[in-house]
C-alpha cells in the first residue's frame, strides 16, 4: 500500500469487500492492527457481517460499523435473528456467548473480550461470520444465571433457585420470582416453554421466544 495515500471511508465504501462477508479486510487494516488504531473516519464505515444461531443455524446478514464493539454487534445480531441476547442492557455482559466461524469451518471458543471493536476482531479472527450460543438462562428478580443442565428437571430449577436466591434477592415472603429464559431451540426452531418445576406459587415462568 502507498504510505502517502490517505485512506478514507469515501474512497473504500464502494469496494466489493465492504458488502461481501466472505472477504477478508484489506491489508491496511492489518497494518493498523499493529498499533490498535484505525483512522476515525473508517470507524463509522458499515460492513456486512454474517450472524447465525450457533452452531448450525441459518446465517443472516447485518450491516455493522467497524468501530462497533462485539457486544453491540452481538446484540444487533440477536435482534436480527429474532432472539434477544440476555440479560438485556447495552452495557451488560451477556450470559449468551459469541463465537466466530474460522475459515477452516470450525468454530472458535467463546469470545471473552466483547469490548473489542469489530474491525480488530475481524483482523484477529480472519472472519466476518459469527454465531451466538443462546444459553438456558434463569432470572430471579434482578439476578441472572445459567441453568446447570440443558435438560432441566424439577431438581434443576430448585438448584437454580437456591443458587440465585442465596444472593438475598428474594421477595419479602422468602421466595423469588423465577423466570426461565433462553432455552436452547428444539428441532422446530422454537424455544419450548419449560415444564413447571415444584416451587411455590410465587414462582413464575416464561421462555425467550423468537420474535
Amino acid at each position: 500500500m502507498d504510505s502517502n495515500k490517505v485512506i478514507t471511508a469515501d474512497s473504500i465504501s464502494e469496494e466489493a469487500w465492504v458488502a461481501d462477508s466472505a472477504e477478508a479486510l484489506p491489508s491496511h487494516f492489518h497494518e493498523s492492527a499493529r498499533h490498535g488504531v484505525l483512522p476515525p473516519e473508517l470507524l463509522h464505515l458499515k460492513v456486512r457481517v454474517g450472524m447465525r444461531e450457533w452452531p448450525d443455524g441459518h446465517e443472516k446478514h447485518l450491516e455493522a460499523h467497524l468501530g462497533s464493539s462485539l457486544l453491540e454487534v452481538m446484540r444487533e445480531g440477536g435482534v436480527k435473528l429474532g432472539v434477544p441476547v440476555l440479560p438485556p442492557g447495552a452495557d451488560v455482559q451477556p450470559l449468551d456467548s459469541l463465537r466466530f466461524l474460522k475459515r477452516s469451518g470450525h468454530w472458535s471458543e467463546p469470545i471473552t473480550d466483547l469490548c473489542e471493536p469489530l474491525w480488530l476482531a475481524i483482523v484477529h479472527g480472519d472472519s466476518r461470520h459469527f454465531g451466538i450460543e443462546f444459553k438456558l438462562v434463569v432470572q430471579i428478580n434482578t439476578k441472572w444465571g445459567i441453568a446447570p443442565s440443558p435438560n432441566p428437571t424439577p431438581g434443576t430449577w430448585l438448584s437454580c433457585w437456591n443458587c440465585l436466591s442465596s444472593a438475598g434477592d428474594v421477595n419479602g415472603d422468602g421466595y423469588g420470582d423465577l423466570v426461565v429464559l433462553g432455552q436452547p431451540p428444539n428441532h422446530t426452531g422454537r424455544r419450548p416453554r419449560s415444564a413447571a418445576p415444584s416451587r411455590p406459587e410465587a414462582s413464575t415462568f416464561a421462555s425467550r421466544e423468537r420474535s
